[in-house]
């Protein structure tokens, strides 16, 4: 086999794009900028005019320079690929017959592949959505994607060569008509744009027609299959209609692009949907397992990359799931021992590990990642499977009574190193019906979750910063975004969110993935779990986590759990442990007796607070004259004696706000620890009452700033507060519609 430079294939893609990565480099563009410095001088001598012809060169050469900038980027992928492919060069068979593959998919479209290809694409779609969503609408979202019941047709079928004798490849072109797919995005008009404030409309599409080149990879010791698509689909149907809205109404708003990036990042390699054949073939299991517990040795690490030549490369290894989080001792070298042993929790019946290795002498830095998943099979059985250092899949069908269990080089993703590892059996744990059954009449409990902040997060602009926001996900109805903290990538949200208790697993986990927030796209930073499976009641857990899928990231929250329904609980008793010190806590818990706004003898009310120069409002509460707000807002306490001015308005599709009244409330003698509650008058106006709830928290002691704001949780080290005039909320929706943030 020849060398990487002598392969065909790697000459064609660097022939498409050059080699190498590269970000946009702002010394080049000022080194530009100061050559052309003469110019601009002998230009307004000679001219005696602007420097308009300077400007032109300066505009082309930063358009230049950033994409090259970003075709060198989308070289990364383009090798990856490439090393796919050298990995499937042994030996290729002539054109066979597709009949037994049609037969195939005939028999197993509609119960296994369309559902799970149909998920996937789900999520990329949904992903999408959530990264770039459209500036015309408030919300959007997937109402309902399916393939329908026509198999696609098969053609031009062959047998691919690997190095792996239980590895079988299979490729063959797809070509998809369905006339029967349904795809229904729901969206909502944004109040920025006259036409469509507030208009609920849908995107439909009725029919789909495309054709791409596909892969099958079967791994017979495992049971195993994956697809997935060796080049981007090619659409030539495409139906599509809206109800509630003309096209002509957005015309630059694409679907058709949107589908097609889906399906991109959800089938092209290296993207693979995974199917276990023992599900379908043999049936589903007859008991689901509650969860499992099995034990990582991590024996050592090989060729690691070295993050900087002028410090001691310093490794440690962060090994993440749904439910644990380890760390391992701080090592040494580029090649160290490690030697050591976790014991993995699994919720459910399947799972995923990611393992991290940074560099701690050097912020942190990424040296490369490992991941692997796993899944319970019959006969006490478990199936795991990751990828070689080639980029294909490696399975493994461990039997519960081995003990020496499953051991291999896991390769570090983007570098050269592996890490030896050892995996043993998982023993899974079940339960029996009637303790299924006693789960759904448990006592009703809230969970009271608070952002606090996050560090070492990616920098997604240009100016080496971002402009993150996290979204928090519970269960299938709960979704809830932070404000957004502008150029920075160490944010403090300070946000608390209050939800109800779910049960089952979905009831365990909780969601949160950071965002950096552009005018273009909104690009995603990391995400995370956070397990609340053992959490106890009026207990809080407090940690930093690291975000996954992403260069590099922590966030640092607090969870507590508290008896009954959120909308049952005192406001008071809704506060989470922000770790916050000397702030002004204030929450407007409800007004009564608004003066009518609307012609129907309504108001639409709203709450802005301000104090010093900051100010936050609340969501709007339609059709009352007598809401319950539950809005509270964070404020630094300032020494120089604030007052809290206090607005209500109305809320108006068209035209200015009008205003319900006004209050102003002085803080200035409320010593640290002192609250209180009242009643207040709007005035302005001729009837109207507020009850505000104002607490000015403690000064946090030296002795216990390991939670606090202006201490780094983990190592002490100063946190610089540039932002003294920010203000920090959230909202909630409940029953009674509760907004509430921690102390």
């Amino acid at each position: 086999m020849g060398s990487k430079e002598d392969d065909p294939l790697l000459r064609a893609l660097k022939k498409e794009s050059p080699s190498g990565t590269a970000s946009v480099s702002l010394a080049k563009v000022f080194l530009v900028a100061l050559g052309l410095a003469p110019l601009i001088y002998l230009e307004h001598y000679l001219v005696g005019k602007g420097t308009y012809f300077t400007g032109i060169l300066l505009t082309v050469y930063i358009c230049a320079h950033v994409f090259d900038v970003k075709v060198q980027n989308a070289t990364n992928a383009l090798l990856y690929r490439a090393k796919i492919e050298r990995a499937l060069t042994g030996y290729s068979t002539p054109l066979e017959s597709t009949m037994w593959l049609a037969a195939f998919l005939d028999s197993f479209w509609e119960e296994l592949i369309e559902e799970k290809v149909a998920t996937n694409v789900y999520q990329a779609i949904s992903q999408k959505i959530a990264e770039k969503k459209p500036s015309f609408v408030s919300t959007m979202e997937i109402e309902t994607l399916g393939f329908g019941s026509n198999p696609p047709s098969i053609n031009n079928f062959r047998v691919l060569g690997t190095k792996d004798k239980n590895l079988k490849v299979l490729e063959f072109d797809v070509d998809f008509n369905g006339k029967d797919f349904r795809l229904i995005i729901k969206a909502v008009g944004a109040d920025e744009y006259m036409l469509l404030r507030g208009r609920h409309f849908s995107i439909k599409i009725t029919a789909l027609g495309f054709k791409f080149r596909a892969r099958l990879y079967i791994h017979k010791t495992a049971n195993m299959m994956f697809v997935t698509a060796v080049n981007r689909p090619s659409f030539y149907l495409f139906d599509s209609h809206m109800a509630g809205l003309s096209p002509k109404a957005i015309p630059f708003f694409n679907v058709k692009d949107l589908l097609e990036t889906g399906f991109e990042k959800a089938l092209v390699e290296p993207k693979r949907v995974a199917l276990l054949m023992e599900e379908k073939v043999l049936g589903p299991l007859k008991v689901e397992p509650n969860g499992g517990k099995f034990k990582l040795r991590i024996h050592s690490c090989e060729s690691l990359p070295v993050t900087s030549l002028k410090s001691k490369t310093l490794p440690q290894i962060v090994v993440s799931t749904d439910l644990n989080t380890f760390k391992s001792k701080i090592l040494e070298g580029t090649d160290p021992a490690v030697d050591e042993s976790y014991e993995i929790e699994v919720d459910g019946g399947k799972g995923n590990v990611e393992i991290l290795v940074i560099d701690v002498n050097n912020s942190n830095k990424r040296m490369g990642t490992a991941s692997f998943d796993l899944a319970k099979t019959r006969g006490n059985c478990t199936t795991l499977w990751t990828e070689t250092k080639d980029g294909l899949p490696l399975c493994k069908k461990l039997e519960e009574e081995e003990e020496n269990g499953w051991e291999l080089d896991l390769p570090l993703k983007g570098t050269s190193g592996k890490m030896k590892v050892t995996i043993s059996p998982v023993r899974w744990s079940f339960e029996d019906g009637s303790r299924g059954l006693a789960a759904t009449r448990k006592e009703p409990c809230t969970i009271v979750l608070c952002i606090i902040k996050a560090r070492h997060l990616e920098a997604a602009d240009r100016g080496g910063t971002s402009d993150p926001y996290a979204v928090v996900k519970y269960g299938k109805s709960y979704t809830k975004k932070t404000t957004v903290v502008a150029k920075t990538t160490a944010p403090i949200w300070a946000e608390t969110f209050v939800m109800e208790k779910g049960h089952g697993r979905r009831g365990d986990i909780i969601d949160v993935e950071v965002f950096d927030k552009d005018k273009v796209k909104s690009e995603s930073l990391g995400n995370c779990k956070i397990s609340i499976k053992d959490l106890k009641y009026r207990q809080s857990m407090m940690e930093w986590k690291y975000l996954r899928n992403c260069e590099s990231g922590q966030i640092y929250y607090s969870v507590t759990k508290k008896k009954g329904l959120p909308h049952c609980i005192s406001h008071r008793d809704l506060f989470a442990n922000t770790g916050l010190g000397n702030t002004l806590v204030i929450t407007v818990v409800e007004a009564k007796n608004l003066i009518k706004a609307d012609k129907d003898g309504d108001s639409d009310p709203y709450i802005i607070l301000e104090y010093g120069k900051a100010k936050k409002k609340s969501e709007v509460l339609f059709d009352t004259l007598n809401p319950k707000f539950g809005f509270t807002a964070i404020f630094p306490f300032s020494a120089e004696g604030h007052s809290i001015n206090l607005n209500v308005k109305d809320w108006n599709k068209i035209g200015k706000a009008k205003p319900l009244g006004s209050l102003s409330i002085k803080t200035g003698s409320l010593e640290e620890g002192e609250s209180f509650e009242e009643w207040f008058t709007l005035e302005g106006v001729p009837s109207g009452q507020v009850l505000v709830h104002v607490t000015r928290t403690k000064q946090q002691e030296r002795e216990e700033k390991e939670c606090a704001l202006d201490l780094d949780p983990e190592d002490g080290s100063p946190i610089k507060q540039k932002r003294k005039s920010s203000i920090f909320s959230f909202r909630v929706k409940s029953p009674r519609k509760v907004s509430v943030i921690g102390q």
